[in-house]
């Protein structure tokens, strides 16, 4: 089971720079795709299964928080795309979504 996760540099997206959405996705997206393919190999000769942490965010899109909804989103996609090209190859992939509460998302977006 992976998990990565940065949300920081909250606001509304045109305040966001560019290079704060790069960082979100190298860490929550390109980290655990670059993990989950170095150790697909091994996972595959065991049988085994990949569990990939995503978010809700992934799913539903909330404001201030773009850039992680869009790293989180290329988590589900990437762990869809794997499960379904690896069927029947002795892989098994899913996806822990992850929830929020009301607190946390709010607070979230303020503790830098």
């Amino acid at each position: 089971m992976k998990n990565a996760g940065v949300m920081s540099f909250c606001g509304p997206p045109d305040w966001i720079r560019l290079e704060d959405y790069k960082r979100k996705c190298d860490v929550n997206l390109w980290g655990l795709i670059d993990v989950s393919l170095k150790f697909m190999p091994l996972v595959k000769k065991e049988n085994g299964r990949i569990v990939n942490t995503a978010s809700i965010t992934g799913r539903l899109c909330l404001p201030n928080v773009v850039p992680y909804c869009i790293a989180k989103t290329g988590v589900e996609v990437f762990t869809d795309g794997i499960r379904y090209n690896n069927y029947n190859m002795g892989l098994s992939l899913s996806s822990s979504i992850s929830g929020f509460t009301l607190f946390f998302s709010v607070n979230a977006c303020f503790i830098h």
